[in-house]
Order: C-alpha cells, then structure tokens, then sequence
C-alpha cells in the first residue's frame, strides 16, 4: 500500500471548505445509526478526526450530560467549530457543559489513559500514515469497558480511477487487516462490516467536488508533480466520462467500512469469559 505525505494531507484540510461534504455525511449517518443498538451511556466522548464539528454536536444531543471533545489537526477547521455561538447554540453552552475542542495528532494524544468512554472516529483512518500507532493510542485512552467505534472507506473505494490512474488513488485498508490490527492494539472483540455504494455522475466536476468539500485529494508520496497534472486531469475526467450509460451518468464506487472494538473489561465480557480467545466477526452485504 502506497504510504501517505502526511504533509500534503495537513496541508488539504486545512484548506477544506466550510461546507459538508457527501462522503463523511453518508459515513456519519450510517455510524449513528449504529449507535441505536449499542447499551452504553458515556460520560466522556472523543470524537478523534472531528473536522468542522457536526459529528460533536449530533453526539452531544445524543448524550446531553456528557462532556463530549472533538479533536482534529486542522486548526481552521477547529476554529470553525469553536467560534462564536449563536442562537441554540449559545443556549446549550448556557445550560450544559460545551463541547471541548483540542488540536492533535492521532498517534500523539493529550489525554491521560482511560480518559474517555466512547472514541468515534468517523472517516479517519483512510487519512493516517501509521494506522497501528493511532489505533495503540485509541486503545490507550480507552476505558477499559469504553467503546471504539468508526467508519473509514474500503480498498474498492474508486476503483474506476484507480484502474485508470492507479498513482492517483489512496490504498484503503481491508476490513480484515483492520480487525488484525485492532486486536494488536489491544482493543477486544472487534466486529467489522462493510456496505458498497455506487455513485453516479454526469461530470467529473461534480465527483472532484464531492471529494474536495472535505478536503480529499492525492496525498501519496508517489503522487505526481510534474506541471502537466492538469492536463492529466482533464485526460482522466474525459475517460470517465466516456463510460456514461444509458442515463447519461458514470458510475463510481464506494466501499464503506464500519467496525466497533471494546475496551479490556468489556471486551472479556463480549468474547465470553475472562481469557476467552478473541474471535472477530465479519459482515459482507447480501446476495
């Protein structure tokens, strides 16, 4: 799998627009959903990759005792959900505890051990160098009967441009990798799903805007950097588009990838016994 220019990603999203984006609002709906089914009531929630904040409002409404802290590396975005309330918003600060806002990196987190309940991580992970290092320090500040739960996209994520352009598209991680690399991490009973949605566009324009709302772009350090990368471009949006079907529209794939893992207690206790083997569990779409 190509390695990331950690770099070029920080620089990408702090230059993300304001505006939501297809790709985590479809991920955040989903995950949430997922939550419906989980018995737990936090008190202290992480939502690790917060960007603009709107996964840290939805979970602090979900949970309306809890101190719920939103952590992203990009300050814009940051700023952006800690600036100035208005209305609703400087009514919930009034009568609760307000959302907690803290610049950092994944691999690196200020908090002490077993410091939260629940970790949310809603379309992180495609974007780390070093997934196992972000994963040990999920682990870590993790209680030990806390929840993680994420969404992150699969490796037959734009699979149409990679067959055209293969430098220009991320490696994903595989669901499974991920279930491996959860239990070296110390987390238990992970359990992993994966949903595929097919996207259709008339242009390209509109694909490239989808991805670049949320500040997606190239961030392999193979990527090319030659002068002619916009004539490339409009090469690749011109053999795109020339796979319209009958309705005038191309097709692209997206793999959503969601998983959960527990904390030791809680884990033991999801696996069976005290010192029960751990077992993963996969789930594929129907037939």
């Amino acid at each position: 799998m190509a390695q990331l220019d950690c770099a070029r990603v920080h620089r990408r999203f702090a230059r993300a627009g304001r505006q939501p984006d297809f790709f985590s609002e479809e991920l955040a709906h989903r995950l949430m959903a997922r939550l419906d089914v989980m018995r737990i009531a936090p008190a202290r929630v992480l939502d690790l990759g917060c960007g603009a904040g709107r996964d840290v409002l939805a979970l602090r409404a979900r949970w309306t005792q809890a101190q719920v802290c939103g952590v992203d590396f990009a300050l814009p975005a940051l700023r952006q959900a800690s600036g100035a309330r208005r209305g609703w918003r400087r009514w919930l600060a009034a009568r609760a505890r307000a959302p907690q806002w803290c610049a950092a990196d994944a691999r690196t987190l200020p908090f002490r051990d077993n410091s939260f309940d629940l970790v949310w991580a809603n379309g992180l992970l495609q974007w780390l160098a070093d997934v196992p290092a972000a994963l040990a320090e999920i682990g870590r500040v993790l209680a030990p009967d806390g929840l993680f739960l994420f969404a992150t996209l699969g490796p037959d994520t734009l699979r149409e441009l990679r067959a055209l352009a293969p430098a220009r598209v991320h490696g994903f991680w595989d669901m499974h990798d991920l279930g491996d690399a959860l239990l070296a991490a110390g987390l238990h009973a992970p359990v992993m799903e994966m949903e595929m949605l097919t996207l259709r566009y008339a242009c390209a324009a509109d694909l490239w805007r989808d991805l670049r709302a949320g500040g997606a772009g190239n961030a392999r350090v193979d990527a090319p950097q030659h002068l002619g990368h916009r004539g490339a471009l409009q090469h690749l949006a011109q053999a795109l588009e020339a796979r319209r079907e009958a309705d005038g529209r191309f097709a692209v794939s997206a793999e959503l990838v969601f998983g959960h893992a527990w904390g030791t207690q809680a884990g033991a206790a999801a696996a069976g016994a005290p010192g029960a083997p751990q077992v993963m569990r996969f789930f594929s779409p129907e037939k």
